[in-house]
């Protein structure tokens, strides 16, 4: 069984192609995942210590398939890629408006049945040449919380040079859905306990 071939994310968050399968390289020591977009120089990629690829019972690294996605268009130009994000701080959520600039998706599975893989997991993916970041600037890393409906920040990413690309870097814990977006202005939506808490949510497109 393979991931449902429709769009990825809400449309209130991020249009994304249909789960695209992506290259699996499979190393003595690591297990690197890439694109596969055309017209593309720099192919967005996931890499990881082949330790952490933990099957079930029956089933080897050739039943291993991978589905990288990114979105159509490089992304942070306009609020068409806007996304509602959660910061949260003790008792209290606040509630934000992200624009992101570089986006993903990673599945994997195996027998039908998806892989789980945790961290440390290295995301790179590129950026839009347009973009006023430099190599060594900093930029949030957002996941998706199924139980929110919302991205919530992760720490920070690094933007460097490779080549003549700029490359957002981030050490992930997990595979699944991140997203590069800088903090917006410090402006409250809204804010609710922490305890508060939603039926589960994935990110689907309309």
């Amino acid at each position: 069984m393979s991931p449902d071939l429709t769009s990825l994310f809400s449309s209130v968050t991020l249009s994304l192609l249909p789960q695209n399968q992506g290259n699996i390289w499979l190393f003595d020591d690591s297990v690197l995942i890439t694109g596969k977009l055309p017209d593309i120089s720099y192919q967005p990629s996931v890499q990881f210590p082949k330790s952490h690829l933990m099957l079930s019972d029956g089933s080897n690294t050739s039943t291993v398939m991978a589905y990288l996605t990114v979105p159509q268009r490089h992304l942070g130009k306009d609020c068409v890629n806007c996304t509602p994000g959660i910061i949260h701080n003790k008792s209290v959520f606040r509630s934000v408006e992200l624009r992101a600039m570089a986006a993903v998706s990673t599945l994997l599975y195996s027998g039908g049945q998806e892989v789980q893989v945790k961290g440390p997991i290295q995301i790179s993916l590129p950026l839009a040449h347009t973009t006023n970041l430099r190599p060594s600037d900093t930029l949030p890393a957002w996941d998706f919380n199924t139980k929110t409906g919302a991205w919530e920040n992760q720490g920070l990413g690094i933007v460097k040079m490779v080549g003549d690309h700029l490359v957002w870097t981030y050490i992930a814990s997990h595979l699944g859905y991140w997203i590069a977006a800088p903090l917006p202005p410090p402006t409250v939506i809204w804010a609710m306990p922490a305890q508060w808490n939603s039926s589960p949510t994935t990110p689907t497109c309309s």
